[in-house]
């Protein structure tokens, strides 16, 4: 049953699925604030259903103003954040190549019991929450921002990165530093410090991912673009620096003919060289803007988990 239904919390632990509305295959922020609220139940006691979702224009509702690009990653972006799950309204031989890749870049789902992001905002902004955080491990958050102004226009956000989460920070310490990484519009959306507030404009109807990284003295990885969740899911192994050989290393799910890419803050040292197991491996050029380096492996013949390293100097 819907979730409006009276004494619907009665069935808790016997359910497994809760409808957040209606039939509907459109999305707009009052349907994804129905499960976002629930964040704390959502993947934990039961899986909130947003209904069948129309991947072609799912998000043209009354007042729509952004680019269908913006609004399908919208929708994939906010069924993964706030929601379970995604059932699609379109055959897969409808879908353009271009919403093929964006809903690959959302699943898989997690199939683990855990909250889902908090919407920090819930006790201090007007309308609907706009920023949700998922702790995903020590000093590495994913924080979601979602333009919910309607009709829809351009909208500014300001969110301190230290300080009570149920005041509308992030919780972060502010005597150190911050990497945070745009995966949709891919990105350095900045370097900050714990203690800056995080001000960023999000174009009409826009979500916008950001994966937010405690900075390291040596090189580091801060994100990878197979996922939303940027490396939450996809690194087997997550990346680890050794001094000694001057090596970070780690292990990722590679999907076959599907190039991926890890992005490295290098942090004063000097990319040498990279070396994959199974996958061929690409090391670009380091920014002289950012600091940040690419490394891209490829694994042609079959989809593997593929372990690498990136070899540094001084």
């Amino acid at each position: 049953r819907c979730i409006n239904n009276p004494n619907n919390d009665l069935v808790l632990g016997i359910i497994d699925s809760q409808r957040t509305s209606g039939d509907t295959d459109k999305v707009s922020p009052a349907l994804i604030s129905r499960s976002g609220l629930r964040w704390y139940k959502n993947r934990v006691l039961l899986s909130y259903d947003m209904d069948s979702k129309e991947l072609n224009n799912g998000w043209q509702g009354e007042g729509w103003k952004g680019t269908d690009r913006d609004g399908r990653r919208m929708m994939l972006t906010m069924a993964y954040v706030a929601a379970s799950r995604l059932l699609t309204a379109n055959s897969f031989r409808d879908l353009s190549k271009e919403t093929l890749h964006d809903l690959s870049r959302t699943f898989p789902y997690p199939d683990t019991p855990e909250c889902s992001a908090r919407p920090i905002d819930a006790f201090v902004g007007d309308g609907y929450p706009r920023v949700y955080d998922k702790a995903v491990a020590p000093g590495w958050h994913q924080l979601t921002l979602f333009n919910t102004s309607h009709p829809g226009r351009e909208a500014t956000f300001a969110v301190p990165l230290a300080g009570e989460q149920a005041a509308g920070a992030l919780g972060l310490d502010p005597g150190k530093t911050y990497y945070l990484y745009d995966f949709w519009n891919d990105r350095l959306a900045g370097k900050l410090r714990g203690a800056d507030v995080l001000v960023q404009d999000l174009r009409p109807g826009e979500a916008r991912m950001l994966a937010v990284h405690e900075a390291q003295a040596a090189p580091q990885f801060i994100a990878t673009d197979r996922h939303v969740m940027q490396g939450a899911l996809d690194l087997i192994v997550r990346p680890a620096w050794d001094g000694q050989k001057m090596t970070l290393s780690g292990t990722s799910r590679v999907a076959a003919d599907d190039p991926y890419r890890v992005i490295i803050a290098c942090n004063g040292f000097l990319p040498a060289s990279a070396t994959a197991q199974g996958a061929t491996a690409e090391l670009g050029k380091p920014s002289a803007q950012n600091g940040l380096t690419v490394l891209t492996l490829r694994a042609d013949k079959q989809s593997r988990d593929v372990a690498w390293s990136v070899l540094f100097s001084r």
